[in-house]
């Protein structure tokens, strides 16, 4: 109950920064603390909750599986709050507060609607809620792209390492530079192409092969691989396949579209590169990792949240402002629901240390 009242208390606030310009980053500062808050005390909630739980207080007392194969930079952080003797409540909530001061940060630098920003940053990160390590990672990345877009690379590039230190998927991002240049149309295309083509190399039969005969280097990811392999039986969807591929082409029509209104925005051509790079990756884990797509995925879509606040800025220029905003409504509300909806149980109710909403 409590992540849908957020939901609606999101719009509402969203609503009144882009048709009353009350863009008063008090509120801002204040839901996204609110945010942070919901979800530093949950309890019992959230995906891997008992996992890293576990992980945590176990970590001096006995071996742990987990533990075994977790990042460095996440063993070294989880080691200090074990030494200075705090409970995990305060550890997740370290992490929360953390990680959302650097999506308030670069939120602010990008968009004159942080509210929108948030509102479409709180339905994409939900679902991920327990993910703790990849949330630091992802957090990290996310600030990051301040960096990339000033062409500052050598901060970018530190960044993203000290991310991949506590994810190490977060290394891929190494490639995004290729996503701050400005492509010609045809170039585009071009790009596409060879991306698809590139990735039909790497698909699951050949990552698993290469993990196979390079276990001894990578035990980790090849014991990994084959538990989701195992685990995860899940088939593709055509209605969602297509609701996914519409979903991904979205920002890049949007960014289109209003090219001529967004052209001049800082950052404008490295978030439509990575909203078409956001497409390639999810057609590439739809066929090969379906069960690995969000965790892969999630690194792309997170910059819609910066790319549809975007809106507020051709409102005043439209007659059919408040028929746009309720379609970013009904789109961000099928969002939501898709975040939660495959474990719903882990969210409905929402359980905190202190009490159930």
């Amino acid at each position: 109950m409590v992540l849908i009242l957020l939901f609606f208390v999101l719009i509402f606030f969203s609503y009144r920064e882009i048709f009353f310009e009350k863009n008063n980053l008090l509120f801002f500062y204040l839901l996204a603390f609110i945010v942070a808050i919901i979800d530093g005390l949950r309890w019992n909630s959230g995906v891997d909750f008992q996992m890293y739980h576990n992980s945590y207080t176990k970590l001096f007392n006995s071996v742990d599986l987990h533990n075994g194969r977790y990042d460095f930079l996440y063993l070294l952080l989880t080691k200090l709050f074990k030494i200075l003797n705090l409970h995990y409540t305060f550890f997740l909530l370290g992490i929360s507060l953390f990680t959302t001061f650097l999506y308030v940060f670069t939120i602010k630098k990008f968009t004159q609607y942080p509210i929108f920003a948030l509102l479409c940053f709180f339905v994409n990160i939900i679902g991920f809620w327990g993910n703790n390590r990849q949330l630091i990672a992802l957090g990290i990345v996310f600030f990051s792209i301040q960096f990339l877009i000033k062409r500052k690379y050598l901060l970018f590039v530190t960044c993203v390492l000290i991310a991949s230190g506590f994810h190490f998927t977060a290394i891929m991002m190494l490639f995004l530079p290729i996503c701050n240049m400005e492509f010609k149309r045809h170039d585009l295309l071009a790009l596409v192409v060879f991306g698809l083509l590139s990735f039909s190399i790497l698909s699951e039969k050949n990552l698993l092969w290469f993990f196979e005969i390079n276990k001894d280097y990578f035990p980790h990811f090849h014991e990994r691989f084959n538990s989701y392999k195992k685990i995860n039986h899940i088939q593709i969807d055509p209605v969602f396949l297509i609701l996914g591929i519409a979903r991904k082409l979205l920002p890049v029509c949007f960014l289109f579209y209003f090219r001529k209104s967004f052209s001049k925005l800082d950052g404008y051509h490295f978030f439509l590169n990575i909203s078409i790079l956001s497409l390639v990756v999810y057609l590439w884990v739809k066929f090969n990792f379906v069960y690995l797509a969000g965790r892969f995925t999630i690194y792309f879509s997170i910059y819609e949240c910066i790319i549809y606040s975007w809106f507020g800025y051709i409102v005043l220029k439209s007659n059919s402002k408040r028929i746009l905003f309720l379609f970013f409504v009904i789109f961000f509300g099928f969002v939501f629901w898709k975040s939660i909806s495959l474990y719903p149980h882990l969210f409905v109710p929402y359980n905190t240390i202190f009490f159930s909403f």
